[in-house]
């Protein structure tokens, strides 16, 4: 169940998510990234971290974490696309998100991908904006902030005219979608 708190009103899911995060040797990151989806508004999720042997002890901070919607996978080094395709392959919800061991979410961005699949319910990926940032450096947007406007995009004629339309970090896809057009490379 989602509560929707700014209507005090429960609403049925009609769309659960399983998160992928691929890690390899981000010992120095991953416990914000984790505890960045463990905070998350919409809290109906699996989370599945696929460890691409990491040799720097990042899997001994993912094992700190005590909750049930947790999954580590293991594999040998194979890169972040194969990493991402065994998360993919044991995701059991329709909708896959993916965040980069190395990246964090705003506490709302699941809500707000969410509130993107209702809306456009034929798509078969949704995104949210990102914003990059150096290390160190501080959050310039609200999280609260959504004045931006929700769009259907031409993903190829958008892509033409600027780079990194999307990013990993900020997608949804659903996982029949991998089956009709393939699975990730470790191409960029």
């Amino acid at each position: 169940m989602y509560t929707d708190k700014s209507a005090n009103a429960m609403v049925v899911n009609n769309a659960m998510f399983s998160i992928v995060i691929p890690l390899y040797n981000k010992k120095a990151f991953i416990k914000k990234c984790i505890d960045s989806v463990l905070v998350q508004s919409y809290s109906d999720f699996e989370l599945i971290i696929v460890d691409d042997g990491s040799t720097d002890g990042s899997l001994s901070v993912v094992s700190s974490f005590d909750d049930a919607r947790i999954k580590v996978l293991t594999q040998e080094n194979a890169g972040p696309g194969p990493a991402r395709n065994k998360g993919i392959v044991e995701s059991t919800n329709e909708w896959v998100a993916f965040l980069d061991a190395d990246d964090v979410w705003t506490h709302t961005h699941l809500e707000e991908l969410k509130l993107l699949i209702e809306e456009f319910k034929d798509a078969g990926i949704v995104s949210t904006r990102s914003v990059e940032r150096d290390v160190g450096q501080a959050l310039t947007m609200l999280e609260n902030d959504r004045h931006w406007v929700r769009r259907r995009v031409d993903y190829f004629k958008e892509a033409e005219l600027t780079k990194g339309l999307l990013n990993s970090s900020s997608v949804a896809i659903r996982r029949v979608v991998f089956k009709k057009v393939g699975y990730f490379t470790n191409l960029p």
